[in-house]
């Protein structure tokens, strides 16, 4: 029976099972991301958190671990496409990159502020304002299971969204 009713809404159920899983796992990864790129361009590779934050951190990609895990093994029993930790990593590289950038220009605005030099600040803010998380689009197939597996968590809101709208629609004229 749990099968059966998996299967007959697997589209839905993998849209809204991916959209929750990386609506967990994107941001922290970006985070993680951001602070290893930060600590080895601008640190040498020296830790730049606190040991309380460097615990709180790890403890959160644990749970990333086992949120990839948990939708891993819905993914087979519904036969969808899994979810690989590394490739969800790497097609975030676009968003850690605006963070990293977003964090330089508060540091600066911010020795600025301390220095008392105001000249700059609207040239600084005018580039973080400009700062947006920049996503790679999906050369595979709309709708189709590779493709719904590139999709970052902003997408797959979007198409949920969308496709909410249009069973809803499509009942209302039943």
């Amino acid at each position: 029976m749990f099968a059966a009713a998996i299967e007959a809404c697997s589209g839905e159920l993998e849209l809204l099972a991916r959209l929750a899983t990386l609506s967990v796992v994107e941001p922290v990864l970006i985070l993680d991301a951001a602070i290893h790129r930060i600590s080895a361009e601008r640190f040498g590779g020296h830790s730049i958190l606190f040991t309380d934050s460097v615990v709180a951190l790890k403890d959160q990609l644990g749970l990333v671990d086992k949120a990839v895990q948990v939708f891993n093994c819905l993914a087979r029993h519904a036969k969808f496409a899994e979810l690989d930790e590394a490739e969800v990593a790497e097609r975030l590289e676009p968003r850690v990159s605006g963070q990293v950038l977003a964090w330089e220009l508060v540091a600066q605005a911010t020795t600025l502020a301390l220095s008392g030099k105001r000249e700059g600040y609207r040239a600084i803010f005018d580039r973080l304002a400009a700062v947006e998380p920049k996503r790679a689009p999906s050369t595979d197939s709309p709708g189709g299971p590779v493709a719904l597996s590139s999709l970052t968590v902003h997408e797959l809101a979007k198409a949920y969204v969308k496709n909410s709208s249009k069973h809803s629609r499509a009942r209302s004229k039943q």
